[in-house]
């Protein structure tokens, strides 16, 4: 059966079962301890902190634009922007910008990616049994 987790990532953690599944998850654990967990802490913080500034603006720049005083906030879109910046700067020490505008060329390519493999998922659901 095709899986897409397996097309996507590989035959990684995301896309195993059963006992490799437990195997590279346990190689993972040292990674998720409390003292690793602490050390990530700041970034975090800081994260979250860019993030509650980034809707903040975005809600006062709605609300003068429509001149209303209760504005949408898309907490998916944000949620998932920062979930992806903090990915970038705790696994790879790199920053997407995703917090930033519209993010860089990579936060575009996976948006546009996951739309793409999301359709082929789809059929390939509806197609195989």
């Amino acid at each position: 059966m095709f899986s897409i987790h397996k097309f996507l990532l590989g035959p990684g953690l995301l896309s195993k079962n059963g006992p490799e599944h437990r195997r590279q998850r346990k190689l993972l654990n040292p990674a998720f301890s409390h003292a690793s967990m602490r050390e990530l802490a700041p970034l975090m913080h800081d994260i979250s902190y860019r993030l509650r500034e980034c809707i903040t603006i975005d809600v006062m720049q709605d609300s003068r634009e429509s001149k209303r005083r209760i504005s949408e906030v898309d907490m998916a879109e944000w949620l998932g922007r920062a979930a992806l910046e903090f990915i970038a700067q705790a696994g790879f020490g790199h920053t997407f910008h995703a917090l930033e505008g519209d993010g860089d060329k990579y936060v575009h390519a996976v948006k546009d990616l996951m739309c793409v493999f999301n359709c082929i998922q789809c059929r390939t659901n509806f197609i195989e049994p």
